[in-house]
């Protein structure tokens, strides 16, 4: 009789065991901490946003130099596809070399000249700066023999913005500065204290702070003040306050 209750004993030990180990919660599975950024990670981080919002500011601002001597938008046939209900159309691209073509079928130069522009200006705003460039140069080979000063000095500055977009800044300053010699002959001071304003953005790029000092304080401030420009002559003041 006492082996059997010894047995029932041990019996009974043993499922309550079994129960009690079942009954444990899951063991806790920890996730390796994660290490805290380090100042120099945060530093990086932050560099890393301000270059995405100076990239983002100079392509409007680049976007804001084209438009700004785009003048009234030219009349092109309507079939060409240019311009539909009087908006620029960037997809018409077919329209563009259709225009082309006639205008230089017929020996039309001045239409040729338009065309040519209006490739320029759509491949700057849409990023194709070597194509831009291109359309540019042959615009003003034709707006030269045309011997409209008013055209050639506007091409002049728009190819320059983009040579300079591109950080050509050799090539830049000649075209801007024959923007400024052209622009002074027909005595446009809006375009001509814009051109020194650039030239002078130029300068500062490449170390030549006098230079840039002379450009913002001599040539483009009295003509912004004599024009009462009040925005761009702020702008001008930015520009110097950067170069100080």
């Amino acid at each position: 009789m006492k082996i059997n209750y010894r047995i029932y004993y041990i019996l009974f030990a043993f499922f309550s065991v079994q129960t009690s180990y079942a009954q444990l919660p899951e063991p806790l599975v920890l996730e390796p901490l994660k290490t805290a950024p380090t100042l120099e990670d945060k530093l990086k981080a932050k560099a890393k946003e301000l270059e995405l919002v100076r990239s983002h500011l100079a392509t409007l601002l680049f976007k804001d130099q084209i438009n700004t001597t785009a003048g009234t938008p030219p009349t092109y046939p309507v079939s060409a596809g240019i311009y539909s209900n009087g908006s620029f159309n960037t997809n018409a691209l077919s329209g563009y070399d259709q225009l082309l073509t006639l205008s230089r079928s017929v020996g039309d130069r001045k239409k040729e000249a338009e065309a040519l522009s209006a490739f320029g200006d759509l491949y700057a705003i849409e990023g194709q700066l070597e194509k831009s460039v291109q359309y540019y140069k042959e615009a003003l080979q034709v707006k030269e023999t045309l011997k409209n000063r008013q055209d050639v000095a506007r091409t002049s500055y728009r190819l320059a913005s983009v040579l300079n977009y591109k950080k050509d800044y050799q090539d830049a300053l000649v075209f801007y500065d024959y923007a400024a010699r052209t622009a002074s002959e027909i005595r446009n001071y809006s375009l001509l204290a814009l051109t020194y304003s650039e030239i002078g953005k130029v300068k500062f790029a490449q170390n030549n702070f006098k230079e840039a000092e002379a450009l913002f304080m001599k040539k483009a401030l009295p003509l912004y003040t004599r024009m009462g420009d009040r925005r761009r002559r702020i702008t001008c003041f930015e520009n110097l306050a950067k170069l100080y």
